[in-house]
C-alpha cells in the first residue's frame, strides 16, 4: 500500500523523525487479507500505543508541542471514526 520514501523530516533539536510515505503502485496483500474488523482493531491498538508514549515519555512531550500532538491525535481519531462508518456501510 505504501512505500517508504528516502526523505526524512526531523523536528529541530530532536531525535524524532518521520519518514515520508509515498503510495505504491501495488496494493499491500497483507492488509487486503485482513478483515475490516481486524484493521479497525489494529488502528485502535495503534492509538493506545500513541497515547501511551505521549503520556509516558517526557522527551516526546518536550519535543512536540501539545497543541500539535492534539491536532494529530484528533485526525487519527477522525480517521478511525470514518473507517468504522465506512465498514458499517459495507455490511
Amino acid at each position: 500500500m505504501f512505500d517508504s520514501g528516502e526523505n526524512m523530516l526531523s523536528l529541530p533539536g530532536s531525535a524524532i523523525s518521520f519518514q515520508t510515505v509515498i503510495p505504491s503502485q501495488a496494493p499491500n496483500p497483507a492488509v487486503e487479507e485482513m478483515s475490516i474488523e481486524q484493521q479497525i482493531l489494529n488502528l485502535q491498538d495503534t492509538i493506545v500505543f500513541l497515547e501511551k508514549i505521549w503520556l509516558e515519555d517526557p522527551a516526546i512531550q518536550q519535543e512536540i508541542d501539545a497543541k500539535d500532538w492534539q491536532e494529530f491525535m484528533d485526525s487519527v481519531y477522525q480517521s478511525l471514526l470514518e473507517f468504522q462508518i465506512d465498514s458499517i456501510q459495507l455490511e
